[in-house]
């Protein structure tokens, strides 16, 4: 299933009536069979790219989809990079806008989508971290909280989604010293939170979020390999055999798998390693 636009600014919630659509086979996945009639309208040419014959004819003004339909929309004032939800909830981050022209409701958006034909917004988060969290907002499932650092800036913001996910509550918002927000990901048990700076220096910053009103930064050990002056571990740019590595890192992912397997995570980095039970 999917469906893809062109130039649209929004957000979007939709329920997704999925049809049986494709088939696997030996790890690769097979075309998607649409729907017939006017319920779908799929792109002429490689399924989930918009080819020029596509925008030159003006099928994009159409949108395409196959398998998915859209049953409601909030529209808003615009929308960035990412989109995150809890339970009936529906977090978005926007722009930050500087200037004349300023938003009526800054920072991330809130919206209860319990009626998918008429998701309804709730409250605009907007302390200074969630005016442009980049490609850091995210859920934490285990402990139920959402956090963002700040595009370009030394923020974080946490806030509680526990008990009103349609209205969080602030737990905190600090700056740490050195930092420099871009991405971000929770550890599955919501005691850690990695900020990914998309840099060459630092690589990665770990921040202690165990408790989650008073967020601190973990350092390396000054003098440890890759460790800089401010904490923060750098990269190498090159194998012990001398080989080219790209020390800009984007983000981080944890295997679920490995978790239930040995019930125990871990995230492990040229720095060491963070455990829990």
């Amino acid at each position: 299933m999917r469906k893809t636009t062109q130039g649209r600014v929004g957000f979007v919630a939709a329920l997704l009536a999925i049809a049986p659509a494709m088939a696997v086979h030996a790890g690769t996945v097979g075309k998607a069979a649409c729907r017939n009639g006017n319920t779908d309208h799929p792109e002429s040419g490689l399924q989930g790219e918009v080819s020029q014959a596509d925008r030159d004819s003006g099928q994009t003004t159409r949108g395409f989809n196959c398998n998915i339909d859209l049953v409601g929309q909030y529209q808003g004032e615009g929308a960035s990079w990412q989109l995150t939800a809890w339970k009936n909830c529906a977090y978005f981050d926007q722009r930050l806008v500087s200037g004349a022209t300023q938003l009526k409701n800054p920072g991330v958006i809130v919206v209860d989508v319990s009626n998918p034909s008429l998701p309804k917004f709730t409250t605009n988060l907007p302390e200074p971290s969630m005016l442009d969290p980049w490609e850091s907002l995210k859920v934490n499932s285990t402990r139920e909280m959402l956090a963002g650092d700040q595009r370009g800036g030394q923020g974080i913001a946490i806030y509680d989604i526990k008990q009103d996910c349609a209205h969080p509550k602030l737990l905190s918002s600090v700056n740490l010293p050195g930092s420099f927000g871009h991405t971000g990901q929770w550890a599955p048990d919501g005691k850690t939170y990695y900020i990914t700076p998309l840099r060459s220096s630092p690589s990665i910053e770990v921040v202690d979020t165990a408790d989650a009103s008073n967020p601190k930064l973990i350092p390396c050990a000054q003098g440890s390999f890759g460790c800089n002056a401010n904490g923060f571990f750098v990269a190498p740019a090159t194998t012990p055999d001398g080989k080219a590595l790209n020390p800009v890192w984007h983000d981080l992912e944890f295997s679920m798998t490995a978790i239930r397997r040995t019930s125990r995570w871990r995230a492990v980095s040229p720095t060491g390693s963070c455990s829990s039970t």
